[in-house]
């Protein structure tokens, strides 16, 4: 949420900063408009137009937002702004940052984890609660875990610590505990 909300700011700073006011319209929190070469923006009911030269701004920068922090930044050191606060990373099997191929996997299925769209990440949040680590659909296909700072460098257990393999034969198995 975090880092949706410092990417918002960004995107909206832009098209505050290089549109141009082109008037009111009452019920337009934020909308963005795209079509026949013209972009409007609306921002707390004021709409604003954007020429090729600021919405190309406006997407190059905004764009390069999303892949900075989401790709590259948790890639190479498992975190992003959000996750840096929340004493988060996101880590590969034997605990190190992901890197930047599993972090673009993520990345692409934010777009299945943010399904249905009316009710965003429904999906993400029910596959969480669902799988047996607590993984996402982006973690689960790229292979990568979100765990807190304290657990970086340390590869992910193969099985829960709360279970243990049942033994394959009677003599693996301990000795009962009688007196």
């Amino acid at each position: 949420m975090i880092d949706t909300a410092v990417g918002y700011a960004v995107y909206w700073g832009l098209v505050v900063a290089l549109g141009t006011e082109v008037g009111q319209q009452s019920g337009r929190t934020m909308t963005f408009e795209f079509g026949d070469g013209e972009a409007y923006g609306a921002l707390m009911d004021t709409v604003y137009y954007l020429d090729t030269a600021a919405f190309a701004t406006v997407t190059v920068v905004a764009m390069a937002y999303w892949i900075g922090v989401f790709v590259v930044l948790q890639g190479l050191t498992g975190r992003t702004i959000g996750k840096l606060l929340a004493r988060i990373c996101t880590v590969d099997s034997a605990g190190r940052p992901c890197g930047i191929g599993r972090a673009t996997v993520r990345w692409l299925f934010l777009m299945v984890n943010a399904f249905p769209y009316f009710v965003p990440m429904l999906v993400g949040f029910i596959v969480t609660v669902s799988s047996r680590n607590r993984q996402r659909v982006g973690d689960l296909v790229a292979k990568t875990w979100v765990v807190s700072v304290e657990a970086l460098g340390q590869p992910i257990p193969t099985t829960p610590p709360h279970t243990r393999p049942a033994p394959a034969s009677v003599e693996e198995m301990p000795p009962p505990n009688w007196p």
